[in-house]
């Protein structure tokens, strides 16, 4: 008889997402708790974030403990985060449903994960095949210029720039913006107690990238905030 019961958000409906942990679990004698796939959206098609946010509140009070991926419930997944599909707004409607958790039953272990956007956009087609490796230089240019300093890259940055829809760049930018918001929104709440466990990760990358003023940026709000010294 497993000994906990553990309900699990998942990122998205990929089998690494949502197989694997129910597999572990069942190495580990847990009993796991998931949504139907359906809720989770396929591949580019984004979950129902208000259909998730209905199912986590139903499943904490079956649950000893909650592991919450941010992205699903803020945005409807991994590839959905990285459009301005949702608003600021109705990313912060659905993950006020964990200061509810919280609220409800404080003693209850809530585990959060959250995604640092990487540094291109989806190839969602063969034309965004060619903007993602554009717009990956880009974000390597532009980090190169403004926060290393480099010299004699203007015109390079340019070259790149006219290249890329402006509306693709302007997408890929606001998604970014609102995903840091989301970020510092969730330090703050492992900050005072609504999140036990927070881990932001990074996806695909490189050494330079308009991402490592990000990482900066959120680990000093994490220790003006104190949140890396939470104790359990």
């Amino acid at each position: 008889k497993p000994r906990h019961r553990i309900a699990l958000l998942p990122l998205d409906s990929r089998p690494c997402c949502r197989w694997f942990p129910e597999k572990i679990a069942e190495i580990a004698g847990v009993s796991l708790i998931t949504p139907p796939p359906e809720l989770l959206g396929l591949f580019m098609k984004s979950g129902d974030c208000d259909s998730v946010r209905e199912w986590l509140l139903t499943a904490a009070d079956e649950a000893d403990g909650m592991v919450v991926a941010a992205d699903q419930l803020a945005f409807g997944g991994l590839i959905a985060s990285r459009t301005n599909e949702r608003s600021l707004e109705q990313a912060l409607g659905t993950l006020e449903a964990l200061r509810t958790i919280k609220e409800n039953d404080p003693e209850k272990p809530l585990y959060v994960s959250s995604v640092l956007m990487r540094i291109s956009i989806t190839g969602r087609n063969a034309a965004y095949v060619r903007y993602k490796e554009l717009v990956q230089q880009y974000s390597e240019l532009f980090d190169r210029r403004h926060r290393l300093k480099e010299a004699g890259l203007e015109a390079e940055l340019e070259r790149v720039k006219a290249q890329i829809p402006a509306d693709i760049l302007d997408d890929f930018f606001r998604a970014r913006a609102r995903n840091m918001a989301v970020h510092k929104l969730l330090i703050d709440w492992a900050a005072d107690g609504v999140i036990d466990y927070l881990t932001i990760t990074q996806e695909d990358a490189s050494p330079v990238g308009v991402h490592i003023s990000e990482q900066r940026t959120l680990q000093r709000h994490m220790y003006e905030r104190h949140a890396q010294a939470k104790k359990m």
